[in-house]
């Protein structure tokens, strides 16, 4: 029987006038099982829970593997590129060979960049985001300022230990 099944035959046990229950018996063994059907959910959700923070700590430790095999092999290409100094490499295992990329734009400090693009009338050349700040607005909505389509609300969680 499904958790929502029992709460309807709960329902029907009870005298809709008066509110007596009109079999004892039935109303406690669907009350236990209600209990039951809930504390599997809960226990299911924990044992979710548990998953979620142990494929969260693989996924950290594979990031930081990740990282590292990254930093060395950064390291190692660069060691290699100062050693050859621009030769070719070749191997029956291994090639080395040096190919052009596409071109791109370099930028030594982007600050600077974007200055000289506002005072030479450059905005075209700039990327602009507008994003809410939700921190800056609580704070604005707590010292008294009503802005449309914004409020502070005050959420629940449930916590099953």
């Amino acid at each position: 029987m499904k958790l929502y099944e029992i709460d309807e035959a709960l329902l029907g046990l009870v005298d809709p006038e008066t509110g007596e229950i009109m079999d004892i018996e039935a109303f406690n063994e669907l009350s236990m099982a209600r209990d039951a059907k809930l504390e599997g959910i809960a226990l299911w959700v924990k044992e979710l829970t548990a998953e979620e923070t142990a494929l969260a700590a693989e996924e950290k430790a594979f990031r930081t593997r990740k990282e590292a095999a990254k930093r060395k092999r950064e390291s190692l290409t660069g060691y290699l590129r100062e050693m050859l100094g621009g030769e070719s490499f070749k191997t029956n295992r291994v090639a080395i060979r040096y190919q052009r990329n596409p071109p791109h734009v370099a930028l030594a400090n982007e600050g600077d960049v974007i200055d000289w693009c506002r005072t030479h009338g450059r905005e075209d050349l700039l990327r602009v985001t507008t994003e809410a700040n939700r921190a800056k607005i609580m704070g604005a909505i707590k010292s008294g300022d009503v802005i449309e389509g914004a409020e502070i609300v005050q959420d629940t969680r449930m916590v099953i230990q």
